[in-house]
């Protein structure tokens, strides 16, 4: 695998700007709901400023599971368009949505348990929090993609990375790196400089990943033909 898929990701981020709409749509929702019920947006907010009700704190509990389901929802959706765009040619958020809604259970219950595993991780040294996260990297697109279990998918992904460990663990930097520091140049842009660097990161990440899987396994079909 070459880093051609880097030059894919920016060709499809600019030819189809309704890959920026999931973010974007979770932003507004989100601020507007922070606005409603007077919640920091941001995790180090509630950590600075902690709730002091038991009911702030369950209105806190909420809104950052209801952040979580809607960023899990905005991530598959864009997973779901760089599939289509790579099959058709275009992106549809309409047929995206559906199919993502299809599947909502597995993926919200797979990405709860990637998630806790990958913080647990994250608490254990970091470095462990970056193995979790590089090997569980596909469970999403091996649900919505490959039609896979909750089970199944976090096999296949751990299957897929350990199969091509080099490549994938190489590609995995190289977006890291790029999204690192394209979302920290983003963020020095005024008023709306946040909210810019979280958008690209979540297209950015997901649609280089996307790419990544699709060609890996199209290596594996040619692979198991031969």
């Amino acid at each position: 695998m070459n880093f051609y898929f880097l030059k894919k990701t920016f060709n499809y981020m600019f030819e189809e700007l309704v890959l920026f709409v999931p973010p974007l749509l979770v932003f507004l929702i989100l601020f507007s709901v922070a606005i409603v019920f007077g919640i920091g947006m941001s995790a180090n907010i509630l950590i600075n400023h902690p709730p002091t009700k038991p009911t702030a704190y369950l209105i806190a509990f909420l809104f950052s599971f209801f952040s979580f389901f809607l960023s899990v929802i905005s991530g598959s959706l864009v997973i779901y368009m760089t599939y289509e765009k790579e099959e058709s040619g275009r992106a549809n958020l309409s047929t995206s949505f559906s199919e993502v809604m299809n599947r909502i259970g597995a993926v919200i219950l797979a990405s709860l348990l990637v998630s806790i595993v990958v913080s647990i991780g994250f608490a254990l040294f970091v470095i462990p929090g970056f193995i979790a996260l590089l090997f569980f990297m596909f469970t999403l697109q091996e649900i919505l993609l490959s039609e896979k279990e909750i089970g199944e998918s976090i096999k296949g992904s751990f299957n897929l990375v350990k199969d091509n460990f080099g490549e994938v663990f190489i590609c995995f930097l190289a977006v890291i790196i790029i999204d690192m520091l394209i979302s920290t140049v983003l963020k020095f842009v005024p008023l709306f400089g946040g909210i810019l660097a979280q958008m690209f990161s979540v297209v950015f990440a997901n649609v280089s990943f996307t790419l990544i899987y699709i060609e890996l396994k199209d290596k594996e079909t040619e692979f198991s033909h031969q």
